[in-house]
């Protein structure tokens, strides 16, 4: 480690829920049992502004709008906090009576929310903060790809990268359309997901060893 803090949350050193860094650099951390998201003086780790949300966090994502996500898995919601001031504003879940359990969350270019669900629930989704609407997406070949999806995140390039926990799938999506661009094979338990700036995808496992990346070219 560089710098460890012990934040006052209960067992915080092994309770957290998610890690975001807002676009002035300052990282928030989600405590799933407390049910806070704290803003953290990268410096001192003092905490600087909490939110106590509804539910408890599984992920969290900053926008570029001043305004942390956090996603709630057993509350079937996600919460939108202010970033300059720790308000939470408000929490939203579909209302179309569909699984909705958001285990990753990620956002697009342009502040558009999305998720994947973990348990039996073929659909990513996505949410306008401006029209405070849901969609889903389905892959072409239903619960094949889509089953248990855990990591998520959009990249610059107008595609959503995600990963299934149990069928050991990466899949992609276009970020407009949300149609289903192209699913590839990865290793054992994909749990988390990620992109460089080269384009680079990588992928954490539950399971086999921690960490394996691969290059998508064509992508």
């Amino acid at each position: 480690y560089k710098d460890r803090y012990t934040l006052p949350y209960t067992n915080a050193s092994c309770d957290g829920g998610g890690v975001a860094v807002d676009r002035y650099g300052t990282p928030w951390v989600g405590f799933h049992d407390d049910r806070v998201v704290a803003k953290v003086d990268r410096s001192t780790g003092q905490v600087l502004e909490e939110a106590n949300i509804p539910g408890r966090v599984h992920g969290l994502v900053a926008d570029r709008y001043d305004f942390i996500w956090a996603d709630e898995y057993q509350e079937k919601q996600i919460t939108k906090i202010d970033a300059l001031t720790g308000q939470v504003i408000a929490s939203y879940q579909p209302s179309d009576g569909l699984c909705f359990r958001p285990y990753g969350v990620a956002v697009d270019a342009r502040g558009r929310i999305w998720n994947s669900h973990d348990g039996a629930c073929p659909y990513i989704t996505r949410f306008d903060p401006v029209t405070e609407t849901f969609e889903r997406f389905s892959a072409s070949n239903g619960s094949a790809t889509l089953d248990r999806n855990r990591g998520i995140a959009a990249d610059s390039q107008g595609l959503v990268w995600t990963v299934s926990s149990s069928k050991n799938k990466l899949a992609v999506f276009d970020v407009e359309t949300g149609s289903h661009v192209s699913t590839h094979n990865t290793c054992n338990t994909p749990v988390g997901v990620a992109l460089d700036r080269n384009n680079r995808v990588s992928i954490s496992l539950l399971i086999d060893s921690p960490v394996f990346q691969r290059s998508m070219p064509n992508s």
